[in-house]
């Protein structure tokens, strides 16, 4: 290869480069692999404090003032007299039947005997908690119970409000100093937050390490993701499955491995007693990710961009060799470009900004993403945390929460290159929005639990498939700008789902999924409205969007639309 001299003039086709080297040899195999690791933690990171702040389902008492002792056990009086009944005929523990006293020093209560008038637990007081799946959670350490305040949920709004933060932190970083020192970045913020989190003695500490692991965790997913595309070629086809695009699988693989992160940790967490030793665990594996600074590369795309021309190349050739490419030296050039004087002067350009997405021929498509994604982000989530509200085993049902997500994003992976974006994102909005509604109305467990399963699957395939239709129904000139502003609004949306719970146990269980269902459905409905991308160039300007309405193509029919000779 030439040496790389005035490389203000020199241009490399990174491209043309995996034409001759190939677009998923070896060398790519075996990083995409290992950069599945952070997607998977960051799944555990997610899912992490479902189990660490479970709240007791099966039972728990405050101290019962003149009866108890400073050391008290929830059995120390039988919970059928004890409770009393509230709006749906279960026991409400937040409240109780005051024992009578059997000596006239009213020393001793009965153990058989109760007033007729129920109690309310006094502000401040101890709890006992009945056997449950762990000997003690953050709830229990800290009895956030009965309306204490600060609610326990404030955490999961201060781990949203990080995701939310990660998401501009980590791109910046990721384009300034380059997508592999933000991945060892985030990676160190993401398991110092629950290292520090581990040993936080109170509520608003411990929210504040959450909130660095969202931070470092929204990274994870994102260099990781951005860098396993840039390794690799855009026009290579799975041998197998000729009709889907490498990139395509590729696209959605980390949203799999985020979802096997889930199914390990649920799989896990039996295993632990407490909290403390869970999230210990956690953190101490997660620092294990630091070891991938010796196996994954930069990004050759990045390198190219930023002009690192010599660090390119070098990486380049290495990638040949791995490849099995031993005459690549002959052939690998760098395409001479000159600079010329026009070119260096400032070309005079339109610059679109934030309100060009409320221009009136793209207000359609900024309106309904607006409101769909928040409605995908709440789906996806407020299911996802809402683990402990469902009946059987509790590690059972995170299992199969996270196992049903992976056909989720096999049914897009095999389908959104044939049938489309568009009947995909609508179909799946709707069973999610369907299959939660009618949930509600089940008395049946099983049943109950299955169409929350659908939900799960479904809302998982509008995740994994919405940032892909977003991105290629703005123009270019908006695109940035759009998806920032979509993201930012899924974000809002996810920060609805820590008060799930809150406005569960105000009303009925029931009213989180009436609403949860309600707005994904509509979300669908609305996105009916949208065109179809498949077989379409991506827009440049607004005044592309014109000719992809014309040319999108039914939802009914699985053919391509019609294009023109240059699409």
């Amino acid at each position: 290869c030439q040496s790389c001299c005035r490389l203000c003039h020199k241009k490399m086709d990174y491209d043309a480069v995996l034409a001759e080297i190939g677009e998923f040899g070896r060398w790519q195999q075996l990083i995409i692999v290992l950069l599945w690791i952070p997607p998977m933690m960051a799944g555990v990171h997610n899912l992490l404090f479902v189990f660490t702040g479970l709240t007791p389902k099966n039972g728990f008492r405050c101290q019962i003032p003149d009866c108890d002792a400073d050391e008290f056990e929830f059995a120390d009086f039988p919970a059928d007299l004890l409770f009393p009944p509230d709006e749906d005929g279960d026991p409400d523990y937040c409240r109780f039947y005051m024992p009578s006293f059997t000596d006239q020093e009213n020393t001793t209560c009965s153990l058989t005997h109760f007033g007729s008038q129920s109690v309310k637990c006094p502000a401040g007081g101890k709890f006992a908690f009945n056997d449950f799946e762990f000997e003690e959670t953050l709830v229990t350490k800290w009895g956030s119970v009965c309306g204490k305040s600060p609610p326990i949920s404030i955490v999961q709004t201060f781990y949203i409000f990080g995701l939310l933060v990660g998401s501009f932190l980590s791109g910046k970083l990721a384009d300034k100093f380059g997508r592999k020192p933000a991945l060892m970045l985030s990676i160190l913020i993401s398991s110092g937050g629950e290292l520090l989190g581990a040993f936080m003695p109170e509520l608003y500490s411990y929210s504040v390490a959450r909130f660095l692991t969202g931070v470092g965790q929204q990274g994870l997913f994102n260099c990781a993701f951005s860098l396993s595309i840039e390794i690799v070629g855009k026009k290579q086809s799975v041998p197998f499955l000729p009709w889907v695009s490498l990139s395509t699988v590729l696209g959605i693989a980390p949203s799999a491995a985020f979802a096997v992160g889930i199914i390990i940790l649920s799989s896990a967490a039996s295993l632990f007693k407490t909290w403390f030793a869970l999230q210990l665990t956690v953190s101490c594996i997660s620092f294990l990710q630091l070891l991938l600074w010796f196996v994954i590369p930069e990004s050759p795309r990045w390198l190219i961009s930023t002009k690192r021309f010599k660090q390119a190349e070098a990486l380049i050739r290495k990638a040949a060799a791995k490849n099995g490419k031993v005459d690549f030296d002959k052939t690998f050039t760098m395409e001479k470009v000159e600079t010329e004087e026009e070119e260096d002067k400032e070309v005079a350009k339109v610059e679109y900004g934030l309100r060009d997405l409320f221009d009136k021929r793209i207000l359609l498509f900024t309106l309904v993403q607006m409101v769909a994604w928040p409605a995908v982000s709440l789906g996806y989530f407020g299911l996802s945390y809402g683990s402990a509200e469902m009946e059987g085993d509790f590690f059972v049902n995170n299992v199969i929460l996270g196992a049903v997500e992976l056909p989720g994003y096999l049914y897009v992976i095999l389908l959104m290159d044939v049938w489309g974006r568009k009947p995909l994102f609508v179909l799946s909005l709707v069973f999610t929005g369907v299959a939660s509604i009618v949930s509600s109305f089940l008395t049946n467990p099983t049943h109950r639990n299955i169409l929350i399963y659908i939900a799960k699957n479904t809302a998982s395939g509008a995740f994994g498939l919405i940032f892909v239709y977003t991105s290629e129904l703005f123009p270019t000139a908006v695109r940035g700008t759009g998806l920032g502003v979509c993201s930012l609004m899924a974000r809002v949306g996810a920060l609805f789902t820590p008060l799930m719970g809150d406005l569960a146990e105000a009303t009925s269980e029931d009213v989180p999924y009436y609403l949860l269902g309600g707005f994904a459905a509509l979300s669908g409905v609305l996105s009916i409205l949208l065109p179809e991308t498949l077989g379409n160039k991506l827009p440049e300007n607004i005044e592309d969007i014109k000719e992809m309405k014309k040319n999108s193509k039914s939802m009914m029919t699985c053919v391509r639309p019609e294009r023109d000779n240059d699409a």
